[in-house]
């Protein structure tokens, strides 16, 4: 009925109780070997035991910085080039995979996909380097690009 509050009037989090098992949690093991590898690169990820191809990244307590690592992880695995924006669209193991599948090894689908190469820009820093203040504010500023550009 309401929140536990700490003395100095703010939302006391250790006092909450442990949210229970999530809804749509139930595990559904991976139907081939690319959603078995995208599970693999998530349960090293997020420190989780097991994952199912219908389990949701930030439901599994992935941040922003993880779906960074994410996305160059499975950039690596499968040799393929998409957009931030295309992985928040693919949540799950199942629905990366269909992504996966949709691209070629040069990272086209029905229209080319463009991969700036920010290495060079100044002032760009590396992901190790960052706050997380400030990688918020790249990936913010880095997703307005990819939106304006479209």
């Amino acid at each position: 009925e309401a929140l536990p509050i700490s003395s100095n009037g703010k939302i006391d989090r250790k006092a909450l109780p442990q949210p229970s098992a999530l809804p749509n949690q139930t595990y559904e093991k991976p139907r081939d070997e690319i959603e078995s590898m995208i599970c693999n690169i998530w349960a090293e990820l997020l420190n989780v035991d097991r994952v199912g191809i219908h389990n949701d990244f930030f439901q599994l307590g992935g941040n922003s910085l993880q779906a960074i690592q994410l996305l160059s992880a499975l950039r690596k695995q499968f040799d393929r080039e998409f957009r931030m924006e295309q992985l928040f669209g693919a949540l799950t193991p199942a629905t990366q995979a269909e992504l996966i599948r949709s691209l070629d090894p040069k990272g086209e689908d029905t229209e080319r996909i463009p991969r700036l190469d920010r290495s060079t820009e100044v002032g760009m820093k590396s992901v190790e380097t960052l706050t997380d203040e400030e990688l918020t504010a790249q990936l913010n500023a880095l997703l307005q690009e990819d939106q304006e550009e479209e």
